[in-house]
């Protein structure tokens, strides 16, 4: 068997080279209602005055008139006033 460097098999290297690269996706919600969600997948968010553009994972936009309200991308959250 191969080993990469700090001695780790390179099945193990090569597994731990995509988790240090994975993307983060994240979930819109309305906030007024949190069960509601707006996209899934969220990869880009684009504001242009009360224009919010959203686009996921395959490209697919939506545009939603309102404000930004919060936004933990390492939680994976959005939340917007629409």
């Amino acid at each position: 068997m191969k080993y990469a460097s700090m001695h780790m098999p390179v099945s193990f290297k090569k597994v731990y080279f995509i988790e240090e690269n994975a993307m983060c996706l994240s979930t819109a919600y309305r906030e007024s209602n949190p069960d509601e969600v707006l996209m899934e997948y969220v990869s880009a968010i684009s504001i242009d005055g009360e224009n919010i553009t959203l686009t996921d994972l395959m490209g697919e936009k939506k545009t939603f008139k309102g404000s930004l309200k919060f936004a933990d991308l390492t939680g994976a959250v959005i939340r917007i006033d629409c």
